[in-house]
């Protein structure tokens, strides 16, 4: 290899590597919810914005016991009524090839 080639290859994998944290971040997923008018509504999104689509939401009880599931829609959200009873709601977020996270709703939150 000559050093006009060399130098190339050293140039592509200093780019290539100095990426990598910008492309793990941008797969980096996020949920957040909130209770408003008897409804929970949850907002599902990338750490560079990009909201989840299709994502599959899971909500548990206090007792860990799922008691809904769902798909986000283009822009990120799902709503759902708020379930009566429950003291505390776990939200999960699956935006697919091992992307997830969850969300937490304490007593406090839901009222």
């Amino acid at each position: 290899m000559n050093k006009m080639g060399g130098f190339l290859l050293a140039s592509l994998i200093f780019v290539g590597i100095s990426l990598l944290p910008s492309l793990a971040a941008a797969h980096n997923v996020q949920v957040f919810a909130y209770v408003e008018d008897g409804k929970v509504y949850t907002e599902s999104y990338f750490a560079d914005g990009t909201p989840v689509k299709n994502g599959q939401i899971k909500v548990f009880n206090e007792k860990n016991e799922e008691i809904l599931e769902g798909k986000t829609k283009e822009d990120g959200t799902f709503t759902f009524a708020l379930p009566q009873g429950v003291n505390s709601l776990r939200i999960t977020i699956n935006a697919g090839m091992g992307h997830k996270s969850e969300y937490i709703l304490k007593k406090d939150d839901l009222q």
